[in-house]
């Protein structure tokens, strides 16, 4: 066998994929935790020692392990509510894919001025809009052009009737100085309910959650990976954006030792009581070295 040669197939490239739950799930996640596209993952375990010396000059007879900090950082790419949620520590959201769109096209046969809070919709406008849900309204020509308003009221179609709402006095139709209308007649405006995502409601109460790294064996197809008891974020939201690339986040986290009350007989992840004693920060699984395809 010449110099260097490979002993396995186990040569790892790629990514992995991130997944996040609530800690019921720790273990158990699937793929419907997934955050999505990832470009790279750069998983640490860190552990500090030291050194006992003796003699002169002195050398090192004895070391021992002071510290394990275990922790990951994963490259977004996937803007979801989800992961900017969980990375402003606003805690762990479903994925909202199968929530309804609620949008459509405001009725401007006249022109909207600025200031006004009277709005009537499209009469294909089906959707429901509640007191307090914030609304943008725009031009599909100038997206620049753009209210962020909060409902007031709402009144939805009666038959021929369209729905119409108004907004609160606070949060008025807006337009450029010197223009009197936000929105002119005949131009295309269209509104949409947004939800929300808030910035800086940090309690200081820790958002807890499992997470699993998971890739494929490329020498056997089978998948591997690690299984992650409980984490939190270690860093807030780092946002890039260009010209020239997509845009990218990059998550931290950092894996915990679970309490013995919380995989004790009636806690939240009572169903690994007899695996975390013997792994208290995370397990990997993966394949034999000599296992093949």
């Amino acid at each position: 066998m010449a110099l260097g040669s490979p002993k396995t197939k186990k040569a790892l490239i790629g990514t992995f994929e991130l997944r996040i739950g609530p800690q019921n799930k720790a273990g158990l996640l699937t793929a419907d935790h997934s955050v999505g596209i990832v470009d790279q993952v750069k998983l640490d375990m860190q552990m500090d020692s030291v050194d006992l010396m003796s003699g002169f000059p002195q050398k090192p007879v004895d070391t021992a392990i002071t510290k394990f900090v275990t922790g990951f950082t994963a490259t977004l790419r996937e803007n979801s509510r989800r992961n900017l949620n969980v990375m402003l520590g606003n805690g762990l959201f479903d994925f909202d894919g199968a929530a309804s769109d609620i949008s459509g096209k405001v009725d401007t046969t006249t022109a909207l001025a600025v200031g006004a809070t009277a709005l009537t919709m499209d009469i294909a406008f089906s959707g429901v809009l509640t007191p307090g849900d914030t609304v943008v309204v725009y031009d599909t020509a100038n997206p620049g052009n753009v209210s962020i308003a909060i409902v007031d009221t709402f009144t939805a179609k009666a038959g021929a009737v369209p729905a119409s709402l108004t907004l609160s006095a606070h949060t008025p139709l807006v337009g450029v100085s010197g223009s009197a209308n936000a929105f002119a007649a005949g131009s295309s405006v269209k509104l949409y309910k947004s939800p929300i995502i808030a910035g800086g409601a940090i309690t200081g109460v820790p958002n807890y959650f499992s997470a699993q790294l998971i890739r494929l064996d490329r020498g056997t197809g089978r998948p591997v990976g690690f299984d992650f008891w409980k984490t939190a974020i270690s860093a807030g939201l780092s946002l890039s954006a260009s010209i020239t690339e997509f845009a990218s986040m990059e998550m931290q986290l950092k894996a915990l030792e679970p309490a013995a009350t919380e995989y004790a007989t009636g806690g939240i992840m009572a169903h690994l009581g007899t695996i975390i004693p013997a792994n208290p920060v995370f397990r990997a699984f993966d394949v034999s070295d000599a296992a093949t395809a």
